[in-house]
Parts: C-alpha cells; sequence; structure tokens
C-alpha cells in the first residue's frame, strides 16, 4: 500500500523520515554523472578482490555506460532508478515532493516494469560480451527494512537480454565511517539461462 500520509516509519529501530525525492536523474546535467556514479560503486562490490581495470568507451545512448576490461571484455551497462512517477513530476514541478511507502507486490510490479522496459531497448556499439542492467533506488521502503530481503528472493527473470540484473541501494543504516563501509549495497537479481 502506498502510503503519503505517514511522515517516518521505523525500520530496524530506525526512525526514517520520508526524504524529499532527490531528482539525480531528472535533471540532465547531473543524468550522467549520476549513472557513472552508480555504475562506480557496482564495479566496486562486484569486482570486490579482483584485479580489473575498465576503461570507459565512447558509445551513443544506450548503453548508458561502455567499458572495456583489462582482458578486453565489453560491457554495456544500462542504468534506471526505481522510483515513483509522480514524485518525479512534482520534484521537477516544485523543485520537492515527498517519497511513498512501496509495499512488496509493488515492488515486485516495479522492477518487472523496469526490467521490460529496458530489455526493449536496443543497445549502440555491438557487440558486447556482457549486458548489464543496474537499478537505483534510495527509496526508503524499497532499500530498507524488508525491502532488499524481498528483492533478493525475486523470481528469476525468464529470457532477459541482459546477463546480469543488479538492483544498487544506498548504504545500510547500520553503517558509519566510523562502524564500517560506506559502501552501496548491491543485489543480483536471477536470471533463467
Amino acid at each position: 500500500m502506498n502510503n503519503r500520509n505517514n511522515r517516518a516509519v521505523n525500520i530496524d529501530g530506525v526512525d526514517i523520515e520520508f526524504h524529499l525525492h532527490a531528482p539525480f536523474f531528472s535533471n540532465p546535467k547531473s543524468k550522467v554523472i549520476t549513472e557513472r556514479g552508480v555504475v562506480a560503486d557496482w564495479l566496486k562490490l562486484r569486482f570486490h578482490g579482483c584485479i580489473h581495470e575498465f576503461k570507459r568507451e565512447d558509445v551513443r545512448d544506450p548503453p548508458d555506460v561502455a567499458l572495456r576490461d583489462s582482458a578486453n571484455k565489453r560491457y554495456g551497462i544500462e542504468v534506471t532508478e526505481l522510483v515513483d512517477q509522480e514524485c518525479r513530476k512534482n520534484a521537477a514541478k516544485y523543485g520537492k515532493a515527498e517519497s511513498i511507502w512501496f509495499s512488496k507486490e509493488e515492488i515486485t510490479k516495479r522492477l518487472n516494469e523496469v526490467i521490460a522496459k529496458k530489455s526493449e531497448k536496443k543497445f549502440n556499439g555491438e557487440p558486447f560480451d556482457m549486458k548489464v542492467l543496474l537499478i537505483h533506488s534510495d527509496e526508503a521502503s524499497i532499500a530498507y527494512g524488508e525491502g532488499p530481503d524481498h528483492i533478493s528472493q525475486f523470481p528469476k527473470i525468464p529470457h532477459s537480454k541482459f546477463g546480469e540484473i543488479w538492483v544498487v541501494l544506498p548504504p545500510a543504516l547500520s553503517t558509519s565511517p566510523e562502524t564500517g563501509s560506506m559502501d552501496c549495497r548491491i543485489i543480483k537479481i536471477s536470471l533463467d539461462s
């Protein structure tokens, strides 16, 4: 159930106020920077412990980012955001908007919609050795509480054009610079191969 009335929720003993929508992807000037930041966070966590050097390639969107690693493997990476579109419109119109609370059913529905929409895109610069979809979200109901567990149990995606699909979330609430990693979290969605 989407809930616009409650101003805060308690997740894992921490009160979280609904944040004002951060319009990262709605500002064309910051869109490329944000997409590259999400990719950098994913690369750091995805290839943790492995020696990989990546060089960005100039390829017309889509994909959002094209990389070649030191083994000459090419990655086409599409980045998107899982966000309530009404919040996005209000943020663009008024400069701010309240987040909503996504139920598990709504998270599943929205993930399926995003994956289906991005799967329709034809990548420029083919061929790629690996096509990757990164779905970023900083919505409280997706990033915290039961959201990450629900995403990790997401049903397998059949017949995807992507070799990997990941959800990229902000750091866990229990982390801080003094106590642990401030890295984003990534959750891989299983694919039928």
